[in-house]
């Protein structure tokens, strides 16, 4: 066995698999509301090149973690003899990749349309798809336990930076932003469906009978996702796609306007907290 083999093999160690609300799922999400906390506590208004830092930092972190889940998924055994075949179904471009291609230009762009768009996909689309697996993430568990660290680290960190550039936007949580959001997921959507096409070709042409369903919208295969799954059954697929972007554009737009009436709602109170500190401290003095 070689020292790449034997490496292989230390990490794709195998343990048991992790439960929904098991207390793998708990761990991780009290460590995630906690990080989410101190990462918004101290970033949500500090200079922007402290922002650009966190991404840059978080997209080296994410990225490295990502490499490690493409090995790891493309190696395989067989009667005990190790081989290496790509796990066309883990190609890293779907909703939750998205950390993987918007942080580092948000974090090296000039401030303009583009990046604004990028940041405004990744406090809407991203955010949820961060938030959903890290609130129910039966899908990414599997019996890899070093995969599992890989998952709940990248989602958890996804939702995160997702709330922390929500609160940074709080200013321009309007249609606008919104608009934005759709570009770049329909962009995003086009890429994916140019990938499906054109990769499923070419595996059929090389007799490979591989799963390639970037963003769940082949034609060629089912979707996975929950409630879209049904829908994806039940009506044509161009109805199926057009049901696709309409929903993610209607969750997009409750995690805009959701999170602005959250944040705005947030700082009434701490100003009427405020206001009442003061005039308590106050009163002592005037009595003097």
């Amino acid at each position: 066995m070689t020292l790449i083999d034997r490496i292989m093999l230390f990490f794709t160690a195998s343990g048991e698999t992790p439960v929904t609300f098991g207390w793998v799922h708990i761990v991780a999400f009290l460590i995630f509301i906690s990080a989410t906390f101190f990462i918004c506590r101290h970033l949500y208004s500090a200079e922007d090149k402290y922002y650009r830092r966190f991404l840059l930092i978080s997209w080296i972190v994410l990225f490295s973690l990502e490499l490690y889940r493409q090995l790891c998924f493309s190696y395989e055994y067989n009667d005990g003899a190790p081989y290496w075949d790509y796990a066309w179904y883990q190609f890293p471009f779907q909703i939750c990749s998205g950390p993987l291609y918007t942080l580092l230009p948000i974090a090296l762009l000039k401030d303009g349309r583009v990046r604004h768009a990028l940041m405004a996909y990744m406090a809407t689309f991203s955010m949820f798809g961060g938030i959903a697996v890290m609130i129910y993430p039966s899908d990414i568990f599997c019996s890899y336990i070093g995969i599992n660290i890989q998952s709940l680290i990248h989602h958890g960190l996804q939702a995160a930076i997702g709330i922390l550039t929500l609160i940074r936007l709080r200013d321009k949580l309007n249609y606008r932003t919104l608009i934005s959001a759709m570009c770049a997921f329909v962009c995003a959507l086009g890429i994916a469906m140019t990938l499906n096409l054109s990769v499923h070709a070419a595996l059929v042409a090389n007799g490979m009978d591989d799963t390639f369903n970037m963003f769940f919208i082949s034609p060629y295969h089912p979707c996975t996702l929950p409630i879209l799954s049904l829908v994806r059954d039940a009506i044509p697929y161009p109805l199926f796609l057009i049901t696709y972007i309409v929903g993610f554009g209607i969750v997009a737009s409750i995690m805009l306007y959701g999170g602005r009436f959250i944040i705005e709602t947030t700082s009434k109170i701490l100003e009427n907290i405020r206001k009442r500190k003061n005039g308590d401290e106050a009163e002592p003095d005037a009595e003097e």
